[in-house]
């Protein structure tokens, strides 16, 4: 079978650990001649830190790349003749990077939407006067586009966003937990971590006023973001203000590894999360299914998807409520060791055999 895959960019990413496992799958299903298309070369430090088990599949790829753009309206169409042109005889199309090349193709996994089907859609408040009629024109070649035989997406929360904006029902396929082989879990201390990139809308300044208000009562708490760096598209400047407002508060980690990664969760009591925008929290989930208790702003995927409303775990909509949730999994062992387990049992929902298999069928479908 000749398979092509749009890859996103893998760097320190969710959407990276998404595309390799998505690619694990593939390889364990039997699928040989995977062509990978990316934008540009895979990032070799990425690589070099994550577990073999993802990345051993991915050399038994071929790498493509692909003449892709981003940006202007018209762009889909662009990508589009050039993906078919690099893919003659190809028995299926497969696209990892949704967010940025809104491309249905046969099958797409749809971690986020791209800005211009999302249901805030700045993209069209941009286009205003004579640009009108031309943005309403490409937006109905865009939406064809778009539309998939096999559209997957990654929670509750996207699947409604793309139902109410784009009339598109898709299956839900949450991302895989996959702890690297052969870790054991260690004892947990007054330790709070924070998953994902350095971006502003991670909201790390609250992350940090949170840790504050917390060290104003129980000095003893530790705060660590597990954070990616290198590929963080923020504004100039945004890591070093961080890096200020943390000082002697949260050690801001970079770009940290699988197997670091994990020994972290592992140990802490909490994961923290405080974007208000988010499609599904894989950090969250991984650091569930380590025994950390989730403290989530009350919103999006996170709260429908890996705490169903509450159920799974704890969330706040100001500093204090997530200031107090913190103290008491810190100070009450049997609170903290009840809302654990509670949380463990929603991450072994989330296990790579369910992932693999949500893919086989989908697969199935198609060929």
């Amino acid at each position: 079978m000749n398979v092509k895959v749009i890859m996103p960019p893998l760097v320190f990413s969710s959407e990276a650990l998404v595309a390799l496992s998505f690619i694990k799958a593939l390889r364990e299903l039997g699928v040989d001649g995977i062509s990978c298309v990316y934008e540009k070369e895979p990032d070799s430090h990425y690589i070099s830190k994550m577990s073999t088990e993802l990345v051993r599949p991915l050399s038994q790829t071929r790498t493509v790349r692909g003449f892709m753009i981003k940006g202007p309206l018209i762009s889909s169409a662009l990508n589009y003749v050039s993906l078919k042109s690099l893919s003659p005889g190809s028995d299926l199309l497969i696209n990892l990077y949704f967010r940025e090349y809104p491309l249905g193709l046969d099958l797409a996994y749809i971690l986020y939407p791209h800005p211009i089907l999302h249901k805030t859609n700045r993209v069209r408040q941009s286009y205003r006067g004579v640009k009108r009629p031309y943005f309403a024109l490409t937006y109905r070649l865009i939406r064809r586009l778009a539309k998939s035989k096999r559209p997957l997406c990654s929670s509750e929360y996207i699947r409604e966003v793309l139902q109410e904006t784009h009339g598109m029902n898709c299956e839900v396929l949450h991302p895989p937990v996959i702890p690297p082989p052969g870790l054991k879990p260690k004892p947990k201390r007054k330790l709070v971590i924070g998953v994902g990139k350095y971006l502003e809308l991670k909201r790390w300044e609250d992350f940090i006023q949170v840790a504050k208000l917390v060290k104003e009562r129980d000095r003893e708490g530790e705060f660590k973001v597990i954070g990616g760096f290198r590929a963080a598209d923020s504004s100039p400047g945004y890591f070093e203000r961080l890096k200020r407002e943390a000082e002697g508060v949260v050690e801001l980690m970079t770009d940290v590894g699988e197997e670091e990664k994990w020994d972290l969760l592992f140990q802490a009591r909490v994961i923290l999360h405080c974007q208000r925008l988010d499609n599904f929290g894989l950090g969250v989930a991984e650091a569930m299914y380590a025994g950390s208790v989730p403290v989530v702003y009350r919103s999006t995927g996170p709260w429908s998807d890996n705490l169903q409303q509450g159920k799974y775990g704890l969330s706040f909509l100001t500093f204090e409520e997530a200031r107090d949730w913190v103290l008491k999994l810190m100070e009450d062992q049997d609170f903290f060791s009840e809302r654990s387990e509670i949380a463990r049992s929603k991450a072994s929902q989330f296990t790579y055999y369910n992932f693999k298999e949500r893919v086989k069928e989908a697969l199935e479908v198609l060929v």
